[in-house]
């Protein structure tokens, strides 16, 4: 594995408003409320692969829970066109777990992680079984995926876990405005997240 530690992540020159923004929000907010426990966000976008690329296989979001487990999220955030269903989420997202239990290592002696994390993360503890994994998206993701699968196909991956963020498909639109650039913020609506099952 090549190093690649990344300087700085960008949360207050966006241009985007999906995805991109969708997990610039969050890692801004600091924090999220999931089963009524706070998980606190740590970083964002970290190339685990050994592509040596800097668009080889990144985490979205790495955070902690109340009990200090690591935490590895995939995001999906849908305003029109489709990017795709939880299912394949769900094994982009062990694939991932699967290159950091690889990896861990490399990664702790590489320090990987961008400068301005809220604290250096300890790969081997994330390569551990605490470890949770969540695939995280907005509410109209859901409903749209919902209504596509309906009697077809079941969210069941006992290793995962689902969550619906309540948030406008067009809230980040709303933010940018007529900007060019803006920081995108997570509404406090957003906050709490709701578990889908």
């Amino acid at each position: 594995m090549k190093p690649r530690k990344p300087k700085k992540y960008n949360a207050d020159h966006v241009a985007h408003t999906a995805e991109c923004a969708f997990q610039r929000a969050i890692i801004q907010g600091k924090y999220s409320i999931v089963r009524r426990e706070t998980i606190t966000w740590i970083d964002i976008e970290l190339p685990v692969d050994d592509s040596a690329s800097s668009r080889g296989q990144c985490v979205d979001l790495i955070g902690m829970d109340s009990k200090r487990n690591y935490v590895l999220c995939e995001l999906k955030f849908r305003k029109k066109s489709d990017n795709g269903n939880p299912i394949e989420a769900t094994e982009q997202l062990k694939g991932y777990y699967e290159n950091i239990k690889k990896n861990a290592t490399e990664l702790n002696r590489i320090e990987l992680g961008h400068t301005n994390a809220t604290q250096k993360i300890d790969w081997e503890k994330v390569a551990s079984s605490n470890t949770r994994l969540m695939v995280v998206a907005n509410s109209f993701y859901w409903d749209t995926w919902l209504v596509r699968s309906r009697n077809k196909v079941k969210l069941i991956d006992n290793n995962t876990e689902y969550y619906s963020v309540n948030i406008d498909r067009n809230e980040f639109d709303n933010q940018k405005g007529d900007n060019k650039y803006y920081s995108p913020k997570m509404p406090k609506e957003g906050l709490e997240w709701e578990e889908k099952h």
